[in-house]
């Protein structure tokens, strides 16, 4: 069962009353949160721009050290999330809390959320052109590893265009000619 408090007073909070106690939804807590989880976005969405070029040239290290960077991100995502959980009861969404708050369909909080999907939406997709990139980069370096390393399940040629069991150099790149 949902009470309101304050009066019906737009900004005011909501109790939520169950078998484990009451709840009260904060509405100016719950929007500065959810402020902070929209610039947390726009970081990560940054983030994820500066990975591609990166990933292109092949810097490892700045590799690494952005992945850090955006790991650090995630948990305070983790942790922004963890605050809205508890700050709004888990079987209440936005928008029935903009409803009951009785809040015009266009809000501050429905302009948050168009705002957050939108990003979320994006970087989704930036994520998924980078595990495509990187995929692409994982597989040209085990193309490359088996012309120095070969498995030998390929028939060997010798200088003379003889077939060989083995060779006697190591197989790949390097001739034994050479």
């Amino acid at each position: 069962m949902y009470l309101q408090g304050k009066g019906g007073v737009p900004g005011s909070a909501w109790f939520h009353l169950s078998g484990t106690g009451v709840y009260m939804v904060d509405l100016s807590r719950l929007q500065v949160l959810l402020n902070e989880e929209r610039h947390l976005l726009e970081e990560m969405l940054d983030a994820e721009e500066k990975t591609m070029p990166v990933i292109v040239e092949g810097d490892a290290r700045a590799l690494q050290e952005i992945n850090l960077y955006k790991e650090g991100l995630v948990v305070k995502m983790k942790g922004f999330e963890e605050q809205r959980r508890l700050l709004c009861p888990g079987e209440l969404t936005l928008k029935e809390l903009c409803r009951r708050e009785g809040l015009p369909e266009t809000n501050e909080f429905s302009v948050l959320h168009a705002q957050m999907r939108q990003l979320h939406i994006s970087l989704q997709r930036r994520i998924e052109l980078n595990r495509k990139l990187l995929k692409h980069n994982r597989q040209f370096v085990g193309y490359a590893l088996r012309l120095f390393f070969p498995q030998n399940e390929e028939p060997l040629y010798a200088s003379s265009g003889k077939v060989e069991d083995k060779a006697s150099f190591p197989a790949g790149l390097v001739d034994s000619n050479a």
